[in-house]
């Protein structure tokens, strides 16, 4: 083992993470500074007889952060192809990566080297059906891949959309059940309605607009009551909660509400009702 200038160090071109999380970073650059780096970095001498990083991405940021003028390495003599293998795996193996950086990962794996998915997975310690999985996700839109990249739709979530031809109901749909909070179960039931004929889209739509027509009603009736009033929608039935304060606040509202007004039509909230994912 060596110590080498941590400026001299480039970093892994073959590297699959793209994003690092900073606070696990500042956790690990803290831990550096009270105790140094225990396992080395793995480096080797390129083409251009520049020190290049092999294995130990996190900890080279990490010592960056922690002030380190000089860390410990291990030289090495590999070629592009066993760098590119040592990151993708020891990042799968080791790292909390996105789920479309782990199907790049896989991806990467099975065509620039040409290895079957049953040699890949024994590799990272996967089952087959698992890197069949994440290559799969590539099959859906753009849009969808840069959802699951930016955590905010899962792989439980997404996985039900691959059985969408329709690319833009693909969006659609997973922006549905970001919206919603669907669980990976109700993502399921809601595609199946979609591919059973249902016009999942248009029904939420009116539930929507049903939804702010209830609001106006409500926002109507507290301008012309003088107090709050909650419209509470439910399966078989709903209430108005109208809040008063006391006897004469009470026999105010109940002198507005013996007038006689025409009263607003509720046909719409029917929709509501009759609509459940």
């Amino acid at each position: 083992m060596e110590f080498l200038n941590i400026d001299e160090i480039l970093p892994n071109p073959f590297q699959p993470r793209k994003e690092f999380d900073m606070e696990q970073l500042a956790q690990l650059a803290k831990s550096i500074k009270e105790y140094g780096i225990i396992e080395p970095l793995i480096v080797r001498i390129n083409d251009n007889d520049e020190f290049e990083l092999i294995a130990g991405e996190r900890r080279l940021r990490a010592a960056k952060m922690a002030g380190l003028d000089k860390v410990p390495i291990i030289l090495k003599d590999y070629d592009d192809d066993k760098v590119a293998q040592i990151a993708l795996i020891e990042n799968l193996q080791r790292s909390n990566l996105n789920v479309i950086e782990e199907a790049n990962a896989y991806q990467l794996l099975l065509h620039k080297f040409n290895l079957k998915q049953e040699e890949v997975a024994q590799k990272v310690g996967k089952s087959r059906s698992h890197i069949a999985n994440f290559v799969r996700l590539f099959n859906l839109a753009k849009e969808v891949q840069c959802l699951l990249q930016d955590n905010k739709l899962n792989m439980g979530q997404a996985k039900p959309l691959l059985a969408i031809e329709d690319e833009k109901l693909q969006v659609k749909l997973a922006n549905l059940i970001i919206e919603r909070e669907l669980s990976a179960r109700k993502a399921e039931a809601l595609v199946k309605k979609v591919l059973a004929g249902d016009n999942v889209i248009e029904q939420i739509e009116q539930v929507k607009e049903a939804k702010m027509y209830l609001n106006d009603v409500q926002e109507r009736l507290k301008q012309i009551l003088g107090t709050n009033v909650n419209i509470k929608q439910g399966k078989k039935k709903s209430r108005i909660e109208i809040e008063f304060y006391n006897d004469d606040d009470l026999a105010r509202l109940v002198e507005l509400l013996m007038e006689k007004q025409e009263s607003p039509q509720m046909n719409k909230s029917r929709i509501i009702k009759d609509f459940n994912i």
